[in-house]
């Protein structure tokens, strides 16, 4: 379903961090009900089409009406045009979906000038284009030109850690040091009482709470400039406009920026797999180091945030000896142009208010398959995300043939149709709304969220991976990594199912 468009958006929640922004248009003067007006529709298209906002309010306990409300009312006559694009990030950060966001003018002429599928269902226009780059610099590019202190924070199992060790007032502020307060507010409480202005949130699902691990780049735009955060026990202060002193940078960064396949003691096969792109490229190195005896498949998708679902349907192809069978099954809000867009994709049911697309489908093994009939299994990490954790969607299905490793995502996930787009009236804002929901988890894992196996990281772990290895490196993954260990110590399928058990 997620077809080779999938490529142009693979890197949403990453794409406000890389995409390099320009302003080509100065921003639409509007009056106090031109941006009322604008909300509206905003918050109607987002009643309207997306499926998933019960879901929402049960894994959060969030009410969208009450939020949505406080948001109407912050905009008043003296609302800027930045603190009007403001609001309306508001509105799709709170959503908490990684295809949802403002968008540039590269997003609105590829869907304009191609044939994409959803494209009838919004009403973006190649005019759309004139102000699109300017709101994303509004909202995204102005978050870290406001935060230049250059100290960064890791949320790690219930708790927020100094990642940069630095100097204040002439004492040592040390890496790994737990920051409890944000001027004096206990941080979580923070957190939780302007979840919608910070920025990189996301849900703890263990902890039933809200966390960003970027959150000082969030405190500018909020007013503080400067502010304070009780870091190991005593009070720091942050001036956003200044570098701190004596800042040590991390040496590593915790993603793989480029794909990584070997051999692991002859007899497993490990696969990193950055970004579900370039199948060609995979499926040649797999059978290049492919070796008589492998009795296990490793396929590494932490970090990985998406692209074309294509690519793991063939590397399996060219991989396994038996046929996979999944089941595709996605619900949305029952709207006929939804029906009309996505006809081709599956059979239609209604089931509690909500319409499903559902079908069968089969991976079959190629003609040039190398036969593997072993076990597979998939990391994850909270940011695996799109096509990737559609790949963990369909594994999730089979369990006597997949294991899934890890830590749970952060978004729902799964199975779902990209996103559509939208122009709001007035301002011509132009941004991106998800629609649909993996429904395949049913009761049990309703927001397609969960691992078989719980490995995490504690924060010793992490600062290592900062500072003292690069731990997509052949000598970390073989000899520190705990997600590799797991599967090596994994001598049986029965060992293995007395494992998930416990």
């Amino acid at each position: 379903m997620k077809d080779k468009m999938k490529k142009s958006i693979c890197l949403l929640i990453t794409g406000f961090l890389l995409y390099p922004h320009q302003t080509f248009a100065q921003s639409v003067h509007l009056n106090h009900n031109q941006m009322l007006e604008d909300i509206d529709s905003l918050q109607s298209k987002i009643y309207r089409y997306c499926s998933f906002l019960p879901l929402l309010e049960q894994r959060t306990n969030i009410s969208i009406s009450t939020i949505f409300e406080q948001l109407r009312q912050k905009v008043t006559s003296n609302t800027s045009t930045a603190g009007f694009a403001d609001i309306v990030w508001q509105h799709l950060n709170i959503l908490q979906d990684g295809h949802s966001g403002i968008v540039n003018s590269s997003r609105v002429k590829w869907v304009t000038s191609s044939n994409y599928y959803l494209a009838p269902v919004g009403n973006v226009s190649l005019s759309d284009t004139l102000h699109a780059n300017n709101y994303v610099s509004l909202t995204a590019d102005s978050v870290f030109s406001a935060a230049r202190s250059g100290i960064r924070a890791k949320y790690l199992n219930g708790k927020y850690y100094n990642m940069r060790p630095f100097t204040f007032n002439q004492t040592p502020v040390k890496l790994g040091e737990e920051i409890t307060a944000i001027n004096g507010v206990n941080i979580h409480h923070f957190i939780q009482e302007y979840c919608t202005q910070i920025y990189a949130l996301e849900w703890d699902s263990e902890c039933k709470q809200w966390f960003s691990d970027y959150f000082m780049l969030s405190l500018p735009k909020m007013g503080l400039k400067k502010f304070s955060l009780t870091i190991g026990g005593r009070e720091v202060v942050i001036d956003s406009d200044s570098l701190v002193h004596n800042l040590e940078r991390e040496r590593y960064q915790p993603f793989p920026y480029s794909p990584r396949l070997m051999l692991i003691d002859s007899s497993i096969l490990y696969v990193c797999m950055p970004t579900m792109m370039n199948a060609q490229w995979y499926i040649q190195e797999i059978r290049r180091i492919y070796r008589t005896g492998i009795e296990k498949v490793i396929f590494d998708l932490r970090g990985n945030s998406g692209g074309d679902d294509s690519v793991w349907w063939m590397i399996l192809s060219a991989l396994v000896k038996q046929p996979l069978n999944y089941r595709y099954y996605v619900g949305m809000n029952d709207h006929e142009t939804l029906r009309m867009a996505v006809s081709a994709f599956g059979d239609f049911e209604k089931r509690d208010n909500i319409l499903t697309v559902s079908r069968e489908r089969t991976i079959k093994p190629d003609n040039a398959t190398l036969g593997f009939d072993g076990h597979i299994y998939i990391f994850q990490d909270r940011y695996t995300y799109s096509a990737a954790s559609a790949f963990v969607s369909a594994a999730m299905q089979n369990k006597e043939r997949f294991t899934v490793i890890g830590e749970p995502s952060r978004l729902f996930s799964g199975y779902s149709f990209p996103a559509i787009l939208f122009s709001l009236p007035n301002s011509k804002l132009v941004y991106s709304l998800a629609f649909s929901t993996d429904l395949t988890g049913g009761k049990e894992n309703p927001f397609m969220d969960k691992v078989d196996i719980l490995i995490k990281d504690n924060i010793d772990e992490y600062i290592e991976k900062l500072f003292d290895y690069d731990s997509f490196s052949e000598e970390y993954l073989t000899k520190k990594d705990r997600l590799i260990k797991y599967v090596r110590d994994l001598q049986s399928n029965h060992q293995k199912n007395f494992f998930c058990n416990k």
